[in-house]
């Protein structure tokens, strides 16, 4: 199993002192992150959860308006073996459709946990779409049987892409 400090964020050691990043969706495609690398993403995040060496908050509500159909969810959460602290907000908005946007957005702030410095502001967008994608193949691997050789998927959205993505790329369907 990986580790944390085998698993790179990204960050130079100035930023983790003097600054932060600023990241859009374009730049975490960028990044070019092999499955590998994003299931080993997760593993170091559920072992550290498993190794009570997290701190994740109750998901919060902010409801602006009933009219616009839609909130955002807030989470927050901190990781030891990363000394990162994190926000996540995530908007679903059901007719975002109508102006041809997706229905989530999300947006990811990380702050040392050290320091408070912030380290980045990153578009959560397809991270988030990325991670559920990989933590369904992570549990997958786990619960499956041997060799699985039918995948049955109902659901939408960019999240079931990476799901699909990821759970043949652990059990090549």
């Amino acid at each position: 199993m990986p580790s944390a400090d085998t698993l790179s964020l990204g960050f130079s050691e100035n930023s983790r002192t003097y600054g932060s990043t600023l990241a859009d969706e374009r730049d975490i495609a960028g990044l070019n992150m092999t499955k590998t690398e994003m299931r080993d993403a997760q593993y170091i995040c559920l072992s550290a959860q498993g190794n009570e060496e997290t701190a994740i908050e109750p998901r919060m509500h902010l409801m602006p308006d009933l009219e616009f159909q839609g909130h955002f969810s807030v989470l927050r959460g901190y990781s030891a073996p990363l000394h990162v602290a994190g926000v996540k907000i995530v908007g679903d908005f059901v007719r975002n459709y109508k102006r041809g946007s997706p229905s989530e957005f999300g947006t990811v702030t990380l702050m040392d946990g050290r320091t408070e410095v912030p380290l980045a502001v990153v578009g959560g967008t397809g991270l988030s779409d990325m991670r559920s994608g990989t933590m369904t193949a992570v549990g997958a691997k786990r619960l499956a049987p041997g060799h699985p050789c039918i995948l049955g998927h109902i659901g939408a959205r960019d999240s079931a892409y990476w799901k699909v993505r990821l759970l043949d790329h652990l059990f090549n369907f």
